[in-house]
């Protein structure tokens, strides 16, 4: 943008016109003048020159008629744009002064359309350091400053300091400064001459040395402080005058709106962001739900055959002897893992109430390792056990704190894509268990650290996690009355800490080998029972068991049958699977029961997440939740036989 500094009147003068040469002398001793001499006619380049004395001619009148007001003749008759011959040094000084001030007062129109294209452009900007760079230089242009600082108020009342040269650093200004007292006055002053060297921000805003002379300019919004903005000028420039203040206060007033409509724009912006980032990961809390369902139907589909394989396994190691028994009891132990990795699956995604019991963290940990094996980038991740031995127990949920440590584990195998090592740790300390989890992934930067248990706070760009896993960790622990801390370091790794409190005295919990376990013995042989099942295995299975323990048994396919049993017959034990085409355990129960009400109807389940204590208020004597052993069934028959 042009300066509206005062500018030297660029004359062209006719060679031909001599008689000029002396009082234009005269002139120029007290215009500044630019004075160039040439001859007239069509060769004259107009464009270069403010004005021009032209001696009158045919081809000269052409000239004026074109260029109005640039161009006055000498000759002849005078006029409105023609002198005499030989005009006074007054009248050639007064018309030379009017085109000087015609002039200026272009070049004042000229530069104010260019301030307005300037505040324009700047309310447009979208970026903070090209808005920045437009008001440093649009300041400087107009007040004629060789330096400027722009000061922009954060929240925690320090300031963003920018200078002209784009660099930027952030800075609390003392309290007692110049620059503080005038930001809490809303101001905007011409600096006094010592402070422009006492006050450390003001000396610093010339980038080529210590001001002599500025201008402090506060940036006020809607009667919000956005900022303050600073001028300077070296050594040997002239004073700032309170003109300059004017001008600058028109352009801070424009900096003002235009750097607090940035703010607004960013703010709405980063709301937008945050709110398609939030339904982002609502997506996929959705897909987790859906995969929690996926899983609970899974779960019941496996249940059903892996009840008829475990139950024949066990009536197989009953009847055989030898290598035979211990290739079936290896086959048993196998498929009690099935069983309990399909229940964690289901428990993982639709856990059940609380129901604090006191636990053994080692098997808990244990178990948690197959659920995430299948997420261990191709066998790239190496698991490393180092259990501490005779621990105590917790008082805990199982499958919520199988829940957190399954999230510790996949959390430390997604930090490794090219897979690595993790290493679950245990050992008592301070009247508390305590677990670690590391892993030699890529790390969590310190920025992170403090909101890794934040709701939906996720560093995967990729979606591909929810934000979730990690606060839901906490808020388990928490209620388990113990405490989570996570130590990092980029490139090295990450380390999960929780810690339970320890149940006194209590021996660890022992793992009973299911297929090692003796089977009740049952004396009251005359016990009358109903299995109903829509599965012919699972019936004729427990039908087996039933009937190798001395007790005749019916069976049926539905709910229909079942009732149609009853009004035949009393039973005194109903064994009676939920998920049944038609009518469910829990719709028929009921019906059951009216037929005869001594009857004891068993639920046998896989998916119903009812909690034993409340199955009861249903109208059940208890529940077997699928797949359970012969032991299982078995003992259910000896306490109802027993009264």
């Amino acid at each position: 943008m042009s300066l509206p500094t005062p500018n030297a009147l660029r004359l062209l003068v006719d060679s031909s016109l001599s008689q000029l040469r002396a009082p234009l002398e005269q002139v120029h001793a007290r215009l500044p003048l630019e004075i160039t001499w040439q001859p007239g006619g069509q060769d004259v380049q107009v464009g270069r020159f403010h004005l021009l004395l032209l001696a009158r001619s045919p081809e000269n009148e052409r000239l004026a008629a074109a260029f109005g007001e640039r161009v006055l003749l000498v000759g002849g008759e005078p006029g409105a744009r023609v002198l005499p011959d030989l005009p006074d040094v007054l009248s050639l000084e007064l018309i030379l002064g009017l085109s000087r001030d015609l002039l200026e007062r272009d070049q004042q129109v000229a530069d104010s359309r260019a301030l307005l294209s300037e505040l324009s452009l700047m309310s447009r900007m979208t970026g903070l350091e090209e808005k920045v760079q437009c008001v440093a230089s649009t300041v400087m242009n107009v007040t004629r400053s060789d330096g400027s600082r722009l000061l922009l108020a954060e929240p925690d009342g320090s300031f963003r300091i920018l200078d002209s040269d784009g660099t930027s650093h952030t800075q609390t200004l003392e309290p007692a400064s110049f620059l503080a007292n005038i930001a809490r006055r809303r101001q905007s002053v011409i600096v006094p001459a010592d402070e422009c060297t006492h006050d450390a921000v003001i000396a610093m805003s010339d980038l080529r040395g210590r001001p002599a002379h500025a201008l402090a300019i506060s940036l006020v919004s809607e009667g919000r402080l956005v900022g303050l903005l600073v001028a300077s000028r070296s050594a040997g420039a002239p004073s700032y005058l309170q003109d300059d203040i004017s001008q600058a206060l028109v352009i801070a007033s424009a900096a003002a709106i235009a750097l607090d409509n940035l703010r607004l724009y960013r703010e709405v912006r980063d709301s937008y962001d945050r709110l398609v980032a939030t339904q982002k990961q609502l997506l996929q809390v959705e897909k987790l739900s859906s995969l929690g369902q996926l899983s609970a139907g899974i779960a019941h589909e496996i249940n059903n055959p892996l009840f008829v394989i475990m139950g024949n396994l066990e009536l197989a190691i009953e009847r055989v002897e030898g290598r035979l028994r211990d290739y079936l009891k290896k086959a048993l132990s196998n498929a009690e893992r099935i069983k309990k990795i399909v229940f964690d699956l289901r428990e993982f995604y639709a856990p059940s109430r609380n129901l604090f019991v006191e636990l053994d963290l080692n098997r808990i940990l244990e178990n948690a390792i197959p659920i995430v094996s299948l997420q261990s980038q191709s066998g790239r991740v190496n698991f490393k056990l180092e259990l501490g031995e005779g621990l105590p127990s917790v008082r805990g949920d199982d499958n919520q704190l199988l829940q957190v440590f399954t999230n510790l584990l996949l959390n430390a195998i997604q930090a490794m894509p090219e897979g690595g090592d993790v290493i679950v740790g245990s050992r008592y300390a301070a009247g508390q268990v305590l677990v670690e989890v590391s892993d030699t992934g890529v790390g969590i930067p310190p920025e992170h650290l403090s909101r890794v248990f934040d709701p939906f706070f996720t560093t995967k760009r990729d979606w591909t996690g929810t934000g979730l896993g990690l606060s839901v960790t906490h808020t388990i622990v928490e209620n388990h009355h113990g405490s989570i801390e996570v130590e990092s370091t980029v490139g090295t790794g990450t380390t999960f800490r929780v810690r339970l409190p320890a149940v006194p005295s209590t021996a660890p919990a022992v793992e009973v080998d299911l297929a090692l376990k003796k089977l009740p013995t049952i004396t009251n042989t005359s016990l009358s029972v109903l299995v109903v099942d829509d599965d012919e295995h699972i019936r004729e299975y427990i039908q087996t068991v039933l009937s190798d323990s001395g007790l005749a048994s019916d069976v049926a396919g539905n709910a229909a049958e079942a009732l149609t049993l009853a009004r035949r017959k009393p039973y005194d034990l109903i064994f009676l699977d939920n998920k049944m085409p038609g009518a469910s355990g829990l719709e028929c129960v009921g019906d059951l029961r009216s037929q005869n009400p001594a009857s004891k109807v068993v639920l046998l389940t896989g998916t119903v997440t009812v909690e034993e204590d409340e199955i009861r208020d249903l109208g059940f004597w208890g529940m077997l939740r699928k797949p359970c052993s012969s032991s299982d069934i078995l003992e259910v028959v000896k306490r109802i036989a027993d009264g």
